[in-house]
């Protein structure tokens, strides 16, 4: 998601979240569980089934490595929103992102102004 003056919002993620000890996690938050599995199936029919990794000529092909897919999305935020409103908005909520105490053991968010500035320099 495009920003104004705070860096674009970027979600680059896989499917799986490599839970340890599923039948504890599950015990401790079903809703969570259950939320982890709908978004690995999500993203392994988006970077799997649409890529069309899993197809009997590409599984069954001589390339052996050819077992990795991806999709990607881009959207004309402009035509949900006024593009000044979204920018305006996403500022304020990267901004107030970046005003969280980081979790116990953490020195930092990946919101820090030093990884957001490298992404920012990737782009």
């Amino acid at each position: 998601m495009p920003g104004g003056e705070e860096a674009p919002l970027i979600l680059d993620m896989g499917a799986s979240f490599g839970l340890p000890n599923e039948e504890e996690y599950f015990d401790l938050m079903p809703s969570a569980y259950f939320k982890n599995i709908a978004m690995g199936a999500i993203n392994y029919a988006l970077g799997g089934v649409v890529a069309g990794i899993y197809r009997p000529e590409i599984v069954n092909s001589k390339w052996t490595g050819s077992n990795q897919g991806s999709f990607m999305v881009v959207i004309d935020a402009g035509r949900l929103q006024p593009l000044a409103d979204l920018k305006a908005e996403m500022d304020r909520m990267v901004s107030a992102g970046e005003k969280m105490k980081p979790l116990p053991g953490m020195d930092r968010y990946a919101s820090d102004s030093v990884v957001r500035r490298l992404v920012v320099e990737m782009l």
